[in-house]
């Protein structure tokens, strides 16, 4: 099991102020699973280390990659992660699921939806 990925996992998701359950949600595993990720005890799959990369604002390939230090990562596009709520959290996660061109959808959406209630 790699320790490294491990540790990267924890790094990230602490950084961002993510808890263990909110991670596992959006993976569709249990708490415990993704915990046994951080802890090195299994691995995820490709798939899950792509979801995970998504979430985390990564290329998957620097989480399977060396010892990078990731404790610079917490605040992606300068969004102070700690100054979001709960809720406004999980979307960022939902959103960075999406592939671009529902991410794009979405922003239109929103977009249009801000100018009409103006």
């Amino acid at each position: 099991m790699s320790k490294e990925l491990g540790n990267k996992l924890h790094q990230l998701r602490t950084s961002m102020d993510f808890t263990q359950q909110q991670i596992a949600d959006q993976i569709r595993v249990d708490r415990s699973t993704y915990s046994n990720y951080e802890r090195a005890v299994t691995e995820p799959d490709v798939k899950t280390i792509i979801l995970l990369a998504k979430i985390f604002g990564v290329d998957p390939n620097e989480l399977l990659a060396g010892s990078e230090d990731f404790s610079k990562v917490a605040e992606p596009a300068s969004i102070p992660v700690y100054s979001l709520s709960k809720d406004e959290k999980s979307i960022i996660i939902r959103y960075r699921l999406l592939d671009k061109k529902q991410q794009k959808a979405i922003s239109e959406y929103i977009d249009g939806y801000l100018s009409d209630n103006k």
